[in-house]
């Protein structure tokens, strides 16, 4: 798995280095420390929840991903165990969450001002779907921010993504958070997650794609 997913950082790092159209914003995927078993066990603990192992030896063996883009097209964020502790922890509310759920996580990467949540969302889909799929990171394509796609795990430890667009709330409901509710429609490992997403940003490929 790590020969993969190393190869495609590198492969991006790359072509953000040679930076000419239309890859002149993009910024550099950096690998972080890896995390020690302790730092997992205090996520876990403080979340109330067990990460896969998939995900665990990703930040023992490995580390977790980061890009340092500027306008934060066609980048990356899988967050360390320490990074999402911090903002189970923050004391700003704009910048904290109440949980890795995949719901509030979404919401947190939006200043925690996503009003269709609470007004537009049956309560029981949004229940079902926060309490039993979990949020660890995100990509952007080529729309500034207003889509992304959402890295998350469900209890059974299979992988996926959910995509939003600020202007897409009811697709949002009905191509997503609706199925997820009944029953987990995550298919993929994390190897296959993660080198789906790296190719994703690395090719330009556009929100739509």
């Amino acid at each position: 798995m790590f020969e993969k997913i190393t190869g495609l950082v590198k492969n991006y790092n790359e072509k953000a280095i040679q930076a000419g159209e239309p890859y002149a914003t993009m910024g550099l995927i950096s690998i972080e420390k890896k995390s020690s078993p302790e730092e997992i066990s205090q996520l876990e603990r403080a979340a109330g929840i067990r990460l896969p192992e998939a995900l665990k030896l990703l930040y023992t063996g490995f580390g977790a991903l980061q890009c340092d883009s500027m306008n934060e097209n066609n980048s990356i964020h899988v967050f360390s165990p320490a990074s999402l502790l911090a903002k189970l922890e923050d004391e700003d509310d704009w910048s904290r969450t109440p949980s890795l759920g995949l719901i509030d996580m979404i919401k947190l990467s939006w200043g925690n001002d996503r009003y269709e949540f609470e007004e537009e969302l049956n309560n029981k889909i949004r229940e079902a779907v926060n309490t039993n799929y979990f949020c660890f990171g995100w990509y952007y394509t080529d729309d500034n921010q207003e889509s992304a796609h959402y890295l998350y795990f469900d209890r059974e430890e299979k992988f996926g993504y959910v995509f939003y667009h600020q202007d897409e709330f009811s697709e949002l409901v009905s191509d997503f958070l609706k199925p997820m509710s009944a029953g987990s429609i995550a298919t993929q490992t994390l190897e296959e997650l993660l080198c789906e997403s790296l190719q994703r940003i690395t090719n330009l490929e556009s929100a739509d794609d």
